[in-house]
């Protein structure tokens, strides 16, 4: 099974899992400023298109990314349910994404082409929307704006360039969160990110312009705690 279809599968779990649970009684309303921190797999995914072209050769690339791997984060915001159960909350975040992927680009003629795309940091702002299935359990909607910083790392015929660019996202989701004692819960979410397209230039050695384009999307799911204030 692929990775997609294990995502895809555990998003699914989020967003019906708890349906099934009957209530003996209702969530409490409640409101609430509130930390947290956690950790999660991301898997990144992205196209890209490199092209080389002088006086006397054009020619074009396309390279399928891939890396994954565990992040960590920390979050806040503000929390509220009403007393018809329906939930919402504002929320800021941080998190650290060591994502990277390297690949080489041989065109003829030439050295090989080697390339480094990779992501560091991310923070951004989103709202939560849902229902309380019970007294403990609470499962919601996401949705969100990112501010990802990439590093696109390439080097070709001698010739090194290092360029750094914040790119923004949107970025829906599902998740869950389930009330382990009175002022500390347990959150499982998964997110979607596909970002804006990152360009590159790098004039290498022999005078050849060398060019990328990428365009990455990043899955995630992420487990966290959070303390109510």
């Amino acid at each position: 099974m692929s990775h997609y279809k294990y995502l895809n599968l555990l998003s699914s779990v989020i967003l019906v899992g708890g349906i099934s649970a009957v209530a003996a009684e209702s969530a409490k309303p409640f409101s609430n400023f509130y930390v947290g921190v956690g950790t999660g797999y991301s898997i990144f995914n992205g196209r890209s298109v490199s092209g080389v072209s002088d006086v006397n050769y054009n020619s074009s690339m396309k390279k399928q990314l891939h890396s994954q791997g565990f992040l960590g984060k920390v979050f806040g915001g503000y929390e509220a349910l009403s007393s018809s159960s329906i939930y919402g909350a504002a929320e800021g975040y941080f998190l650290f994404d060591p994502q990277k992927s390297t690949y080489e680009n041989k065109v003829e003629g030439t050295e090989v082409d080697q390339e480094k795309f990779s992501r560091q940091i991310a923070f951004g702002i989103r709202g939560k929307l849902g229902a309380s299935l019970n007294e403990t359990v609470i499962a919601y909607g996401i949705l969100g704006a990112e501010k990802s910083r990439f590093t696109f790392d390439s080097k070709s015929n001698g010739q090194k360039k290092t360029q750094k660019k914040y790119l923004w996202a949107v970025v829906p989701g599902a998740g869950m969160s389930v009330s382990l004692s009175g002022k500390t819960k347990l959150t499982i979410e998964y997110t979607y990110a596909r970002y804006q397209v990152f360009s590159s230039q790098l004039v290498n050695g022999y005078g050849v312009n060398c060019s990328n384009k990428v365009r990455p999307s990043i899955n995630t799911l992420s487990v966290g705690i959070v303390w109510s204030l």
